[in-house]
Parts: structure tokens; C-alpha cells; sequence
């Protein structure tokens, strides 16, 4: 090698190092220059755009492994409400990232091309006034006019969120959506109008229920959906897309347009490509465990779905959905039994716009465990004006064998039989106007010798509860009852229980009940649990004292103990008679031994629902004598509105 070439590489090499030396310098130091600035435009674009107080603890910038981008990011960053949500946190985000080209800071253009969030805590909330808690984009009026307005603009290509928490709570609709450890990507080109949607999730849990019902409970999901946008006629079609649900596989298609008349879908349509019944089956609350691959199953289902039409406040679209299946079977490797014969056919059929013309048909429902058979079918019609039911249901459960058969990890102990041969045919309108010999509601449910037992509880013995129906109330003829140390004996009857449901009547009844002994420790499992971060939240918006769930009912008791304990408290010779309803509690008579003294109260509490759940005011008076002294108060109390007693209290 000639002493000239090197020179060269020597040259060359020198300038090589250098240069990567001041890209370095260059890397680390242009971040601390722009950081103020860049900090400023985050702060004033956030209080131009939004009602919400905005919070975050640090700051970093890098442009080392994003070159030409910053990756600019806020530790510990948060959201929280004000006015009706202050204190309620919208968002917890561990780390939140966006990038931005450096040439554009240069020229004082600050567009966002990508955003990533890490260890987030999400919690929507909408209260009973349709307000919701994500709504905090302030309205074009509201934003300050003379103040100059951020360059900061979002141009998005991608998004990902990594090990995100969700809480979904819809009070109006009833819907409640809980996701556990969601991890989802999307890339695409939000900056145009026109564009293409690439989206990749997994989902550790998801739970969902409406109107207190769960419906999907500790779920898993892998999904890629793909999406067609245009957002000048706010129209999203379905794409290339793969949705798992445990084992459950479905394809969606279709396509949804928002305008102002409401939300309009086309011809949407869900099925699944995989007919094995283990898919299915993986649905069921607690069927889908870590052994689930185990499982041996045989069988057959097809599942389809279908939704067409207008939706908004006074439409629905028209919809159909439609389960079968054919001979199936279970048997979980750790149990002993298999459950068999299991066959159904569910139809659901809404040809036009409005709920009365929906129709429910479970021509078959039906399985057998060992000799014990469970068969069930329903007809229901007119739901939305004069519901017309006709449904029978015949079981003979040993739950021992259930217990044997179907994964219960929290249950310690159960057994015992339970049976019923029910058989309803009539509409809601002959029960209404007790026109009673058009109704065929005739059977009985009993249930003998029956144990449960919850991990860390005591056990649950019932030696027998019976059941008898008729058109015009259910008979309890006798049912006995023990837990720990305590026993119950007792008899009563419901009336109206159907018009409850359907008509809106109220549900009464006299219960009647005597006990040995009452421990109330038998039924306390502990303090109850602290709020989620602490962050407890109650809805006390103007429409928030909605209906509850069994708030229509009016029950007479009458209660006897020889021994009743509470705390520290033996109360000897307990006796009480009482008229309950959700608003009115009346004492009749309530007597007991307290040592030596003999309580003997009287008198009436009113609005006992509103003070438990609804902040409102307990009011009432009680009469109060012993052999020692006479006391009659009259009180007002203020509830907190979540179940527990209120703060305080004034006579």
C-alpha cells in the first residue's frame, strides 16, 4: 500500500470519527435545546383544546435511535375531570410518547407523526344524563381567540398502546366493559381523508355485561381488523380482518355510516369459519381454562349473524342471529364426568325497525349429565308492547355430578338436587288485567339437600326450599336454611312476580321466618375493597336516580330469633314486624332483650333506597322505650350514595 493511499485512509477515517463524534454531540444536545419550547407548544396545545386538567411529572427527548425524529415523551402522565367529574381520572399513563420530524421544529412546525402509550389505566364514564367524562374537546367559542394558536398539528401514521387497562361504565345503557392488559397497533395514514386502517390487538380480559347481566367474563382476544375510512361522508368499511375470542374464530364484514340521522349499517354480518364445538364452548363463563387444549369434545355448531339499518333513538336496525347446536359433548381432563347430549337451536328474528316485531325462539335447549336431564325451549314475541311467552323447562340436577362435571375453581363444596317442571304460556296483558284462566303458568321448583360452599366461607345448607307457581303468585310453602352458626325457618309468597318483570306493577308478598340463633358474622366476608386507585366516583347528575334493579316491591315480614349477635352486641328474644318497600321501611313492632333491658321500638323510615344509593336524605321517626326511660325523635340523615351509612347525622 502506497504511502499516499494511506494517508487517504487515514484522512478518512479521522474525518469518519469526527463526524460521527459531532452527530452524537449533535444527537444529545439539540434535545435539551428544543425541549423548552417544545414542552411549552405540549402545555398551551393542551389548555387550547381541551376541559380537563392535564397533568405530567417529567419530560425526555431523544434523538439518537429516532433519527431524523424526536421521540419526545411525559412520565407518570394524567387527565382528570372537572365540574361534574372532578376528581375522576380519565387516564393514568405510565410513559407517553409522540415523535416529530426534526426539520419541521427547525422551520417551527411541531406535526405528530406517531404516538405510543405504555402502562395506561383508561376509565370512560358516562352518567345517567348521557354526560360523558371522555367528552373534554372545548368547543370552538370556548377556546381564547386572542391567544395565538399552537402549531402543534396531528399527522399521524401510526399509533400502538402496550399493557393498557380499560374501564368502559355506561350508566344509561347499562353497558359495562372491563379490558385487562390490551396491547394494539394501528398504522395508516391519518392525515388524509380518504385512508386504510391496519390494526393488530391482543387481550389478556375482557368482560362485558348489560343491564347487570355478564355476558363475557375473563375473555382472551387476538384480532386483526382492517378498515376502510372516509371521513367526508364518515363512512368505515370492514376489510381483511381475523377476530379470536378465546377459541371462537369470527369474520366480520360490512361497513357503518354516521351522519346526522344516527348510525347506519350495511349489510354487517358476522360468522365463523370453525365449526368444532370446543369454539363455542370456550365462551362459557369459567369453561375456558389453562388446560382448555385438554379437553376432549365432540359435536358440531354453526353460528351466524346479521345487521341491516337505521339506528337512532326511535329505529333499529333490522337484525337476525342464529346459534345451533348438534350432539355435542365435554369432558375436562380433571374431572370425572362428561356432560352429553348437548343440543340447541336459538333464533332471534328482528325484520323491521321497531322492538315488537322481534322474535325469540329457543326451539331446543338442552344436556344431560350422567341419568340427570336439563331441557328448555321459549317462544317470545310482541317484547316491546304485550310480550307473548310460552316457554317450558324441565331439570333433575344432581349439582354433586355438575360439581364433577364443569370446571367451579372458586366453589369448595357443592352438591344436592335441584328439579323443576315449569310450563308458561300468556301474555303480559292477561296477567295485568288478571284475567287469569287465559294464563297457563303451572309447576314447581324444588331443591333438596343442597350445600354450597365458597373458597373462605362457611357453608351454605339448604335442607329444603320448594316452590309452587300459579297464575296469581308463587307459593313458598317451607324452605330452611343454615349457614355457620346461624338457621333460618321459614314460609312465604310472591305476588305479581310476571307484571313486575313486564307490566310494572309492584311485587308483593309476606315473608314469615323464625331462627334459633343469628350470628352476623356469618355473613360479613371481610371490609369491603378499597375503590380502584382510589378513585371512587358517584353519578349525582340530575337524571342519576334512575330505576334499580327490584326497586318496585312492598313485602310484609315477620321475623322471631331467640339469639341474635351483631358485634359485640346479644341481642336475646329478637322480634320483629315490619312492612318493607324500597322508599318506606315501617316498624310495627321491634322488641328484644339487650342485658337486662327490654328495647321495644316502633315507627317508620322513608326514602331508604335514595339514602343508600342516591345521596338522598333518610327521614323518619322512631319511638323508642324500655323500662327506664321513653325517647321519640324524629331524624334526618344524608347517605353517601354507594351503600354504606352517611357521615353524619342531626335530630
Amino acid at each position: 500500500m502506497s504511502p499516499k493511499t494511506k494517508k487517504f485512509i487515514k484522512i478518512f477515517a479521522i474525518s469518519g470519527f469526527s463526524i460521527f463524534f459531532l452527530f452524537i454531540v449533535f444527537a444529545i444536545s439539540i434535545p435539551f435545546l428544543f425541549k423548552d419550547k417544545i414542552l411549552t407548544e405540549v402545555k398551551k396545545a393542551a389548555n387550547q383544546q381541551i376541559n380537563a386538567k392535564l397533568d405530567f411529572k417529567d419530560v425526555s427527548l431523544s434523538l439518537i435511535w429516532t433519527f431524523p425524529d424526536f421521540s419526545f415523551g411525559m412520565k407518570d402522565f394524567s387527565l382528570t375531570g372537572i365540574d361534574e367529574f372532578k376528581g375522576y381520572k380519565l387516564a393514568q399513563v405510565k410513559n407517553f410518547y409522540f415523535k416529530i420530524n426534526l426539520l419541521d421544529v427547525f422551520y417551527g412546525r411541531y406535526d405528530i407523526k406517531g404516538i405510543e402509550i405504555e402502562d395506561a389505566d383508561f376509565k370512560v364514564k358516562i352518567l345517567n344524563n348521557g354526560k360523558a367524562n371522555y367528552d373534554i374537546l372545548k368547543k370552538i367559542e370556548e377556546k381564547d381567540k386572542s391567544e395565538k394558536q399552537t402549531d402543534f398539528r396531528i399527522r399521524l401514521n401510526y399509533y400502538k398502546l402496550k399493557n393498557t387497562q380499560l374501564v368502559y361504565d355506561d350508566a344509561p345503557n347499562q353497558v359495562y366493559l372491563k379490558i385487562e392488559n390490551l396491547n394494539h397497533k394501528g398504522r395508516g395514514n391519518f392525515s388524509n381523508t380518504i385512508f386504510d386502517i391496519f390494526t393488530q390487538t391482543q387481550i389478556d380480559k375482557i368482560s362485558f355485561s348489560y343491564a347487570g347481566v355478564p355476558y363475557i367474563k375473563n375473555a382472551q382476544i387476538k384480532a386483526e381488523v382492517n378498515l376502510g375510512v372516509d371521513l367526508n361522508e364518515m363512512r368505515f368499511k370492514l376489510l381483511d380482518n381475523q377476530i379470536d375470542l378465546n377459541a371462537l374464530q369470527l369474520n366480520a364484514n360490512g361497513e357503518l355510516i354516521i351522519s346526522d340521522k344516527g348510525y347506519t349499517f350495511k349489510k354487517f354480518k358476522l360468522s365463523t369459519p370453525n365449526t368444532n364445538f370446543a369454539s363455542v364452548l370456550s365462551l362459557l363463563p369459567a369453561a375456558y381454562t389453562s388446560n382448555f387444549k385438554e379437553v376432549k369434545t365432540k359435536g358440531s355448531f354453526s353460528f351466524n349473524a346479521f345487521l341491516d339499518g337505521l339506528y337512532h333513538a326511535q329505529s333499529i336496525p333490522s337484525f337476525q342471529l342464529g346459534l345451533q347446536i348438534k350432539d355435542a359433548y365435554f369432558k375436562y381432563p380433571n374431572l370425572a364426568l362428561p356432560v352429553e347430549q348437548i343440543n340447541a337451536d336459538i333464533q332471534l328474528n328482528q325484520p323491521g325497525n321497531r322492538m315488537d316485531q322481534l322474535v325469540v325462539q329457543v326451539n331446543q335447549l338442552g344436556f344431560q349429565i350422567q341419568k340427570n336431564k336439563v331441557q328448555a325451549r321459549l317462544l317470545l314475541k310482541e317484547c316491546s308492547t304485550d310480550p307473548d311467552l310460552n316457554m317450558t323447562l324441565n331439570a333433575n340436577v344432581n349439582l354433586t355430578e355438575l360439581h364433577k362435571a364443569f370446571p367451579m375453581n372458586e366453589v369448595e363444596n357443592l352438591s344436592g338436587m335441584i328439579s323443576t317442571d315449569l310450563e308458561v304460556q300468556t301474555k303480559m296483558s292477561y296477567v295485568q288485567n288478571k284475567a287469569y284462566d287465559k294464563v297457563k303458568l303451572n309447576g314447581k321448583l324444588e331443591l333438596k339437600d343442597f350445600i354450597y360452599q365458597q373458597k373462605g366461607s362457611s357453608n351454605v345448607y339448604i335442607n329444603q326450599l320448594s316452590m309452587n307457581f300459579s297464575p296469581e303468585l308463587i307459593d313458598i310453602p317451607l324452605f330452611n336454611l343454615k349457614k355457620g352458626n346461624s338457621d333460618f325457618v321459614g314460609k312465604g309468597r310472591l305476588d305479581n312476580l310476571l307484571t313486575y318483570f313486564y307490566g310494572g306493577k309492584i311485587m308483593s308478598g309476606y315473608l314469615e321466618i323464625e331462627s334459633n340463633q343469628i350470628d352476623f358474622k356469618d355473613f360479613i366476608y371481610g371490609a369491603s375493597k378499597s375503590s380502584e386507585q382510589g378513585n371512587s366516583f358517584q353519578d349525582t347528575s340530575a337524571n342519576s336516580k334512575g330505576e334499580k334493579v327490584f326497586d318496585k316491591w312492598d313485602f310484609a315480614i315477620r321475623f322471631k330469633s331467640k339469639k341474635l349477635i351483631y358485634d359485640q352486641f346479644n341481642m336475646e328474644d329478637f322480634s320483629l314486624s315490619a312492612n318493607l318497600s324500597p322508599s318506606r321501611m315501617k316498624l310495627n313492632e321491634l322488641q328484644f332483650l339487650l342485658g337486662k333491658s327490654n328495647m321495644q321500638l316502633k315507627g317508620q323510615i322513608d326514602q331508604v333506597f335514595s339514602y343508600l344509593y342516591d345521596q338522598g336524605t333518610l327521614k323518619g321517626y322512631i319511638e323508642f322505650k324500655n323500662k327506664l326511660s321513653e325517647f321519640k325523635s324524629i331524624h334526618e340523615r344524608k347517605g353517601r350514595g354507594n351503600g354504606t351509612p352517611g357521615a353524619g347525622a342531626k335530630s
